[in-house]
């Protein structure tokens, strides 16, 4: 299978998995799993004050991308990912951010690796439109 049709199938599970949503554990899971299927090595952390924590990954650490998972300008995590494109890279971080801010406020476990299993959806003011693209919703004041 060529790059370009593994990419387009890596975008497709993960739209699929967002399209089906959940909470926000569950669907990271689900995410990092998926792409583990196509790629070596996945990992999600979370931006907590000033560090990152571990949270899901796949595989064994190789050479990757690691991007930004940005909320409205806010850094929530980071994502890496096995691969070169980082094009690729950023439109899934950009895709998994919204369950990503849901996990880095706090609502982890102290336990690196480890998502806590209080409820964690997708925030207030956000809803998903087709094709798995988050976008935040009017909030009245």
């Amino acid at each position: 299978m060529d790059e370009i049709n593994v990419l387009r199938g890596a975008l497709e599970a993960v739209e699929r998995i967002l399209n089906r949503g959940g909470e926000a554990d569950d669907v990271l899971r689900a995410v990092v799993a998926a792409l583990h299927e196509r790629f070596s090595y996945v990992a999600i952390r979370f931006r907590e004050e000033d560090r990152l924590v571990e949270g899901p990954s796949a595989g064994r650490e190789a050479d990757r991308v690691i991007v930004p998972v940005e909320f409205q300008g806010l850094a929530v995590a980071e994502l890496e990912l096995s691969i070169d494109d980082s094009a690729f890279a950023q439109r899934v971080a950009t895709l998994i951010s919204p369950y990503c801010l849901a996990l880095s406020d706090g609502t982890r476990a102290a336990k690196p690796g480890l998502l806590d299993k209080r409820p964690t959806g997708v925030p207030t003011g956000v809803r998903q439109e087709g094709g798995g693209t988050m976008r935040p919703t009017a909030r009245s004041t």
